[in-house]
């Protein structure tokens, strides 16, 4: 399956694309093997919309 994330390299770019993320935790804490950025995208966007 394409865009899986497989590791802490690619934790750290996407904290980079999610710079208001408010605590550094914040992903880390979100993601695991199985995560895909579009999971990442939907959390965050429940996250942020209200």
């Amino acid at each position: 399956m394409r865009n899986k994330i497989t590791g802490l390299g690619n934790i750290q770019l996407l904290k980079g694309f999610y710079s208001d993320c408010d605590n550094d935790g914040l992903l880390v804490q979100m993601v695991d093997q199985n995560t895909t950025i579009g999971d990442i995208r939907q959390k965050l966007f429940n996250r942020y919309k209200g």
